[in-house]
C-alpha cells in the first residue's frame, strides 16, 4: 500500500494532536541558557554568592564547562546550559577558564 506525502503529514498531524491531548503539549527545548540566565549567575556569585563560589562552586562549574555533571548538578539544575555557558560565568566571575 502506497501513501501519499498529503496523506502521511495527514496521519503525522493527528497522531501528534492524540500524544498532545494525551500527555500534555511539551514546551519547546532550548539549547543553552538566555543571556539573562547566564547574567543572573554571574552577578549572584560575585556578590552574595561569592563565599560559595570559592568553596567549590568554581570547581563544579569548572567540571561541567569541560563537559561533566558535577556530580548531577547540570543535570538537575542546569539541563538546558550549555558547556560555552558555565565558561562564560567562570570568565566573568573568576576571569578564566
Amino acid at each position: 500500500m502506497k501513501i501519499t506525502q498529503k496523506q502521511l503529514r495527514q496521519i503525522i498531524k493527528e497522531e501528534l494532536t492524540r500524544a498532545n491531548e494525551m500527555y500534555g503539549a511539551m514546551p519547546p527545548r532550548r539549547f543553552g541558557a538566555t543571556p539573562e540566565e547566564v547574567q543572573a549567575k554571574i552577578d549572584y556569585y560575585r556578590g552574595e554568592g561569592s563565599r560559595m563560589w570559592m568553596r567549590g562552586t568554581e570547581m563544579e562549574y569548572e567540571d561541567m564547562a569541560a563537559g561533566g555533571d558535577a556530580g548531577g548538578i547540570r543535570q538537575d539544575y542546569y539541563p538546558n546550559w550549555n558547556d560555552g555557558d558555565f565558561s562564560a560565568v567562570l570568565a566573568a566571575v573568576s576571569g578564566g577558564y
